[in-house]
């Protein structure tokens, strides 16, 4: 690994500025490319969203841990993200139908679909109290 550094933050959307500062000028220093950064935001902006809202219920009391790295063979950026929240079913998880949502005129439901997009592998487990979210990025 070249490089790892971490952020802890409260469960508080407001923070989410702050995660994507964090995060694009680590990317910056690892000689990210631009589109590629702003795909890597995007991706972690909605997860950590979905961790304050629906895992941790906002709740200004608690964590979320963020760890980022550089890894160097392969190449690419993993992402870490371990907080104590209701836990997630991802193995369960069914893709919403995009052509119902556009009809539903729906605003949400498409941010999972969206990170899936973007990264090119998502993990998600539960280990103890702790629930875990692991993202990566080739960047070969």
């Amino acid at each position: 690994m070249l490089k790892r550094t971490h952020i802890s933050f409260s469960c508080e959307l407001k923070n989410l500025s702050l995660v994507r500062e964090f995060v694009r000028t680590h990317l910056v220093e690892y000689g990210v490319t631009y589109l590629t950064q702003e795909q890597i935001v995007l991706a972690i902006d909605e997860v950590c969203a979905n961790l304050i809202v629906h895992s941790n219920q906002s709740n200004p009391h608690k964590k979320i841990e963020l760890a980022l790295s550089l890894v160097k063979t392969p190449k690419g950026v993993s992402i870490e993200f371990i907080e104590e929240g209701t836990p997630f079913d991802y193995q369960h998880y069914i893709e919403p139908n995009l052509e119902e949502l556009i009809d539903s005129k729906s605003s949400g439901k498409m941010g999972l679909m969206l990170v899936r997009r973007i990264m090119d592998e998502i993990q998600y487990i539960r280990e103890g109290n702790q629930n875990i979210c692991r993202l990566y990025k080739s960047l070969t």
